[in-house]
């Protein structure tokens, strides 16, 4: 499996991760190039993050899924 190196360093700085590398890799790998909205080539705000089920909890193969960024903050507690 040829895991793009800046998707190692994403894994690593994830504190609450609790899947491998390759559990998190079969989620991201459809969405990891379009992760960024780009506008004339500067990366800004990701368009896709890996996101919790309620935005709670640990980062675990069952409590995760890639959405986009928009999603994920609806998904917010905002109280």
């Amino acid at each position: 499996m040829d895991i793009p190196k800046d998707f190692k360093k994403y894994h690593s700085k994830k504190k609450h991760m609790r899947m491998t590398l390759e559990q998190c890799w079969a989620m991201w790998k459809p969405y990891w190039h379009l992760r960024y909205d780009s506008h004339h080539n500067v990366k800004c705000y990701p368009k896709y993050v890996l996101g919790r089920y309620g935005d709670t909890g640990l980062y675990t193969v069952d409590n995760c899924r890639v959405i986009t960024n928009r999603e994920n903050t609806l998904e917010r507690d905002h109280t």
